[in-house]
């Protein structure tokens, strides 16, 4: 795009809305606010308090050019390298997948759960480690272990790690066949899409190992759950997100293993060993 000319907060706001628009993203205004925030440096509230600052050429070329990106479906949070998840801002990058509002639901499920004598806690398929560190937040007297196959995630997690100044065990693991302890509750989001179900041109930017599994999605938590039956020590609670069709399933497959359902709430569902 030209940048060589001049305009306010308010002009670049209306020009960009409109592209974004005309490009059938729904978000189009919250996108564009979210660049400013980003590029500016500033919150939203000063931002439209402040709609007729007009914005210099270097800030003008950072927009117009994320603006591109974004028209071209690229997920704003890899735009801006974050995303906000259970109060909090996460770095993320195109390594690993996009923490969705939904997930936070993990984090509120396991803070419902009778935690008295639950001491140590693993995140399986951890990716940005946005869940692990949220519960080793929300409760620092846990141990709290993330785990993931791919070095890259684990490498973001690590980053996150150090913005919340956290020192916890990241393991390179396929699912549970590295566990380093012996876990009372596991936390897990691994990947559920079916390989030939449509997703939105924003999820085609993500990495496909981190969205797919198989011809129903259940490849990877079927492996899971046939480790879980495996261990020698197994967790009094299992937590996990999947697909609504595919809760029945889920159930099953655990009730084969031992484990009872508890509760459930939009995409994820809380198991808790057969006494």
């Amino acid at each position: 795009m030209n940048t060589n000319y001049s305009l306010t907060i308010n002009d670049w706001l209306n020009k960009s809305e409109k592209i974004l628009r005309d490009s059938n993203i729904s978000s189009s205004r919250l996108d564009c606010l979210m660049l400013l925030e980003f590029v500016l440096q500033k919150t939203r509230v000063h931002i439209l308090s402040e709609m007729g600052y007009e914005l210099n050429q270097d800030d003008l070329k950072k927009l117009d050019d994320f603006l591109l990106l974004r028209k071209d479906c690229l997920p704003i949070a890899y735009i801006t390298g974050s995303v906000n998840f259970f109060r909090r801002d996460f770095f993320v990058n195109q390594d690993v997948l996009i923490p969705r509002p939904e997930t936070e639901e993990i984090i509120s499920q396991t803070l419902k759960l009778n935690l008295k004598n639950i001491s140590r806690i693993a995140d399986i398929g951890c990716g940005s480690g946005c869940i692990g560190i949220s519960l080793a937040l929300e409760l620092p007297d846990k141990k709290v272990d993330l785990y993931d196959l791919d070095q890259k995630a684990l490498d973001v997690a690590k980053i996150n790690c150090s913005r919340y100044n956290l020192k916890l065990n990241l393991i390179k693991s396929n699912l549970l066949a590295k566990l380093e302890d012996n876990y009372d509750l596991i936390v897990c989001n691994l990947p559920y899409v079916p390989i030939d179900l449509n997703v939105s041109s924003e999820v085609s930017y993500e990495p496909k190992t981190a969205v797919f599994s198989g011809k129903d999605g259940m490849d990877l938590y079927r492996k899971f759950w046939n480790q879980v039956n495996e261990l020698k020590s197994k967790p009094v609670y299992i937590i996990t997100e999947s697909l609504i069709f595919q809760h029945e399933l889920m159930e099953n497959i655990a009730k084969e293993y031992s484990y009872n359902i508890i509760s459930k709430n939009a995409l994820v569902q809380t198991f808790s060993l057969m006494a």
